[in-house]
């Protein structure tokens, strides 16, 4: 069960990643949305 072949692990980690990157961004984002209101 606990036993995952590497691909899937890296995958997962470059998902994770790029939803942080996202989530930062979205955070950017919202930040200069309200400096500009």
């Amino acid at each position: 069960m606990a036993q995952r072949s590497p691909m899937s692990t890296s995958l997962s980690r470059l998902l994770t990643l790029q939803a942080v990157r996202n989530l930062t961004s979205l955070k950017r984002d919202a930040k200069r949305l309200q400096k500009k209101s």
